[in-house]
């Protein structure tokens, strides 16, 4: 019985198009990094562009999903709209938000109000992997913003 219990799922907003020069390093940071740690914590991952899509309008499966998410991680690299505002929507929703950046991310918001992990593409995935469990544990059961 317990097999067939879905795991809670976090939402994944990132940089998806692959022609942008912070795409490489967002790709390998989530796939080596994320979605393992992810994996320990105990969630499945939703991400649209990667995973298998059920809606005809992306948009509709994107704000449906993130809803429902039990969390969320936000990357912010490459500074996209789309992500921005899929941040303001976690964050007026109340959901366990994380945010991240690839060190060097000018963020357009106040970084001690957001506590935003910077990630670098240097050092082993089990480094990176373990800084981003800290963070996560450190973070994840903040108060909400309002």
């Amino acid at each position: 019985m317990l097999a067939a219990v879905e795991r809670p799922n976090v939402f994944y907003v990132r940089l998806l198009n692959a022609t942008h020069a912070d795409f490489p390093n967002v790709e390998t940071f989530f796939r080596e990094v994320v979605d393992p740690v992810v994996a320990d914590l105990g969630y499945e991952r939703i991400e649209m562009g990667i995973d298998a899509s059920r809606r005809g309008f992306m948009n509709v499966e994107i704000f449906e999903s993130l809803h429902y998410a039990a969390a969320v991680v936000v990357d912010v690299t490459g500074l996209r709209a789309n992500c921005f505002i899929e941040l303001g929507y976690a964050l007026g929703r109340e959901h366990r938000t994380i945010v991240l950046a690839q060190d060097g991310t000018t963020l357009p918001f106040d970084e001690q109000a957001i506590p935003t992990h910077f990630w670098t593409v240097s050092g082993s995935a089990d480094e990176q992997r373990e800084k981003l469990r800290t963070f996560w544990t450190k973070n994840i059961d903040r108060d909400p913003l309002v």
